[in-house]
């Protein structure tokens, strides 16, 4: 797959992940907080100004947390950090865990690292549910 195949899989990954937040990740009220291809939700960016000014989390850290793919929230104070690949692999479960980490420290709020991918590999299923780390499948 090339980079185009990826960012179109990408594009449409967020919406159909905000969708099963909801549904499967019991996040009310799914929201974008933040997404690459999105301006970040005031909100989001306020509260992570606030995490690194008041010394919660690094600026190193606040860079690290913005790249991940999706983040979503609810009205339910749950937040999801979402990875979507193509092509998932070990590494998108650690950014997803990694990037989690930074989120639940910035806002004390429940995050669920997430994977978002076509057609998973059961290898990979199994290593997210060892590292509690959600998989949705999401056609490409």
């Amino acid at each position: 797959m090339g980079i185009i195949e990826d960012i179109l899989y990408e594009r449409s990954a967020v919406r159909i992940a905000v969708q099963l937040a909801g549904l499967e990740l019991g996040i009310e009220g799914p929201r974008v907080a933040f997404s690459r291809f999105d301006v970040a939700h005031p909100n989001f960016s306020q509260t992570l100004q606030a995490a690194v000014q008041s010394g919660r989390i690094t600026r190193e850290e606040s860079r690290d947390l913005i790249q991940a793919d999706l983040i979503v929230y609810g009205q339910n104070h749950r937040h999801a950090v979402v990875e979507i690949s193509l092509g998932p692999n070990e590494d998108d479960i650690s950014r997803a865990l990694r990037r989690s980490e930074i989120l639940r420290t910035a806002t004390g709020d429940p995050v669920t690292p997430v994977v978002a991918a076509p057609n998973p590999h059961s290898a990979l299923i199994q290593e997210a549910e060892g590292r509690n780390t959600r998989i949705l499948a999401i056609p490409a």
